[in-house]
């Protein structure tokens, strides 16, 4: 990067910790990103399995338990992804506040405007989808997990008697 000036040292020494924790705020984000995921890929692969034993067994008393599971899977399942969003968050904002404090270090950087103008077009051109937020999604899945296993056992309590 060229400035007019030149960069002591000590600013310069500075500016790359900041980078560096920058750099690390962001790899946490997309940890935590990925971690959501996985628990929810492993979430969905339980109640599939449950879900079979359920038709396996046939609607029943016996499978009362399997229904409950359902319920326990999906809010387990809400925590974690509402868990891991947070943190990701949490990690972001840090991110944002080291992106400022380099912008102020170098004005020349110009995050803070390229933000904003990536922001605009983007925006721009996804209107709509852009304001559903993504961890409302996963957390709706979910939710309709939870939902599937209550309804479950809800049916089959009214079928048994």
């Amino acid at each position: 990067m060229q400035t007019d000036s030149p960069i002591d040292p000590a600013t310069e020494g500075r500016r790359q910790a900041l980078l560096q924790m920058w750099k690390e705020a962001r790899e946490h984000a997309r940890q935590h990103e990925s971690q959501r995921a996985t628990a929810t890929n492993m979430i969905l692969l339980l109640a599939a399995a449950d879900i079979g034993a359920m038709a396996t067994l046939r609607f029943g008393p016996r499978t009362l338990p399997l229904a409950a599971g359902l319920v326990v899977l999906g809010m387990l399942g809400y925590l974690l992804a509402a868990k891991h969003y947070e943190r990701a968050e949490w990690s972001t904002a840090a991110a944002v506040e080291f992106e400022e404090r380099l912008d102020t270090m170098d004005p020349m950087l110009g995050i803070r405007a390229s933000k904003w103008a990536a922001d605009a077009k983007h925006n721009g051109r996804y209107r709509r989808m852009y304001r559903i937020r993504l961890n409302k999604i996963w957390s709706l899945l979910h939710v309709l997990l939870a939902a599937s296993g209550t309804i479950a056992f809800v049916a089959i309590l009214v079928a048994s008697s």
